[in-house]
């Protein structure tokens, strides 16, 4: 259930990560509600970003529509700034990091 200002609620939120705990972009979607980052900034990180031992990413860009394409571009500020990851976060990005070495 939403609140007033259309925030999840942490039953809905725990909803959706049952739903997705098979999919390949599962971190994407526990780094967006644990973290607040933009929908740019979360499409714009590398593994060169994130910091596990550190339990932290840093946000040092935004995708943006381009022509052609896409492209990263600096954040809204211009400055990168560092997002603390939750334990739960950091599990997500750990368990992708091992599925794609696989992959390749």
């Amino acid at each position: 259930m939403r609140n007033r200002a259309g925030v999840a609620g942490p039953d809905e939120v725990r909803r959706l990560l049952a739903a997705v705990d098979d999919d390949r972009l599962r971190a994407l979607y526990v780094l967006a509600v644990t973290t607040g980052m933009r929908l740019g900034e979360l499409l714009a990180l590398r593994w060169a970003d994130v910091d596990l031992p550190g339990h932290r990413v840093a946000v040092r860009g935004t995708l943006a529509r381009s022509d052609p394409g896409l492209t990263v571009t600096e954040t809204k500020t211009g400055r990168t700034r560092l997002v603390l990851l939750t334990t739960a976060a950091s599990e997500a990005l750990d368990r992708r990091r091992v599925v794609q070495a696989g992959e390749r």
